[in-house]
């Protein structure tokens, strides 16, 4: 999508072309090469899983609370994407093949859409699956254990998004 609009915008001539379809091509296949990681390091079947874009340090806060929940019985997993473009559709399929709940979770917001990352990600998840997207930490706010407890106890008791 990129390519076509830079190319109308005289941006990029065929050699910036080829830098950036290479680019792109390589980002795809190392996403490829670490989705079965992906599946593995969150715990395989999962009744929910929420998927965050956050920094490591806020990641590290998701990673305690899920594994929390995890010794409190709760089927539960989180990823984190950490390429955005291209965006790792297959990847997100496969890891949220069986889940029947979903949580994205945003740091940032398109006023009128929600979250950029359950905006381009929702259409990844089952499609009988609660798909639900929370916004927080915005303008470097803290995100604290408390909040992600909140946000589980809401992805988990809502019949519908």
């Amino acid at each position: 999508m990129f390519i076509p609009v830079a190319e109308q915008l005289g941006l990029v001539d065929e050699v910036d072309k080829a830098v950036l379809l290479r680019a792109l091509s390589e980002m795809g296949q190392v996403a490829e090469a670490v989705a079965p990681r992906v599946v593995e390091l969150t715990g395989g079947d999962m009744g929910l899983r929420i998927l965050t874009n956050l920094p490591l340090r806020r990641t590290v806060t998701v990673r305690a609370t899920v594994d929390a929940a995890r010794e409190r019985g709760v089927k539960l997993g989180a990823v984190r994407v950490r390429m955005f473009r291209p965006f790792p559709e297959a990847e997100l399929r496969q890891a949220l093949s069986r889940c029947s709940r979903v949580g994205f979770l945003d740091r940032d917001i398109s006023l009128g859409l929600g979250g950029v990352l359950w905006a381009e990600g929702r259409a990844s998840a089952p499609r009988d699956a609660l798909v639900q997207n929370y916004v927080l930490g915005l303008g470097g706010g803290d995100i604290r254990p408390e909040h992600l407890e909140a946000i589980l106890a809401d992805v988990a008791a809502r019949e519908r998004a």
